[in-house]
C-alpha cells in the first residue's frame, strides 16, 4: 500500500535535505548500501539503499564483499555526504569504493512515495525517494557470487535480498532493481499500529512530537455505500 506518489521531483537534494531537517532528532547519520554487478569488466548498480541511523555513536560498517562478478558495499556517512551522494546520482556518476559507476541513462527521473507502516521498502512509515540509475540492474544474472573468505550467494538477486533487507523483495522481477533509493522514516508523528474491534478502531500514534504538540487524526471509512469522515484530536 502506498499513500501518495509523485514522479515529478525536480530537486531531490532539496527535498531530502528538508525531510532530514524535519526529522533531525532521529537522523544522526546514514547507512549507504550498494550491490554492484560487474559485467564485461564494467560495473553497474544492481540496487542501492540509503537510510538514516538513529544513533550518534560510531557504527561499524560491514566490510565490503568482493567477488569476480559483484561487489557488496556499505559505509556510514553524515548528512552533508548524503546530500553530495544525491547530487552525484543526479549527475549520473557515483564512486563506490574504488569503482566509478556511470548511469546508463542520460537523465534521472526522481519519484517520491509516502508509505504507511506496512510497506515493501522499510520498517515503519515514511518517505521513499528513488531514481532509476542503471538499466543493467533490471537484468539480474544467474551466476553465483563465490570468492575465498566471502559469503556465498547463489545469484545477485539473493545478494540484494540479504544485503538491502527490504521487507519484501521479488528477485529478478522487482521494480527496484537498478534504482538508488533513499529510505527516510517519518519520526515526528505517525500511525504505529491499529486494532479493529467490532465498531471500534484503536490506533497507536508514535513519534518525537507525541506529547509535545497537539495532533489531529483525520480519516474516513465506507459504510453502507457511503463514505464517512472523522477528525479527532489525539
Amino acid at each position: 500500500m502506498i499513500w501518495a506518489r509523485d514522479y515529478n521531483i525536480s530537486s531531490p537534494k532539496t527535498l531530502i535535505a528538508g525531510i532530514a531537517r524535519d526529522n533531525r532528532a532521529s537522523y544522526a547519520a546514514f547507512r549507504r548500501r550498494v550491490v554492484v554487478g560487474i559485467r564485461d569488466e564494467k560495473p553497474y548498480v544492481v540496487a542501492s539503499a540509503v537510510s538514516p541511523l538513529d544513533t550518534d555513536g560510531d557504527v561499524q560498517a560491514q566490510p565490503t564483499r568482493q567477488y569476480p562478478n559483484a561487489l557488496l558495499f556499505e559505509d556510514t556517512i553524515d548528512l552533508a555526504s548524503c546530500l553530495d551522494f544525491v547530487q552525484d546520482v543526479d549527475d549520473g556518476l557515483i564512486h563506490i569504493g574504488d569503482l566509478e559507476i556511470a548511469s546508463s541513462r542520460d537523465h534521472r527521473q526522481w519519484a517520491k512515495e509516502w508509505v504507511p507502516t506496512q510497506n515493501n521498502y522499510m520498517v515503519g512509515a515514511g518517505h521513499v525517494i528513488s531514481t532509476q540509475f542503471s538499466e543493467d540492474g533490471r537484468t539480474i544474472t544467474d551466476s553465483p557470487l563465490l570468492a575465498p573468505r566471502q559469503a556465498y550467494y547463489p545469484d545477485l538477486a539473493e545478494a540484494v535480498r540479504d544485503w538491502l533487507l527490504f521487507p519484501q523483495y521479488h528477485g529478478r522481477s522487482d521494480a527496484r532493481n537498478g534504482e538508488v533509493i533513499f529510505l527516510l522514516p517519518e519520526t515526528r508523528a505517525y500511525l504505529a499500529d491499529a486494532f479493529p474491534t467490532k465498531d471500534l478502531l484503536t490506533v497507536t500514534i508514535a513519534g518525537s512530537l507525541v506529547g509535545q504538540r497537539e495532533l489531529v487524526l483525520n480519516g474516513a471509512w465506507w459504510e453502507n455505500g457511503e463514505m464517512r469522515h472523522f477528525e479527532e484530536a489525539t
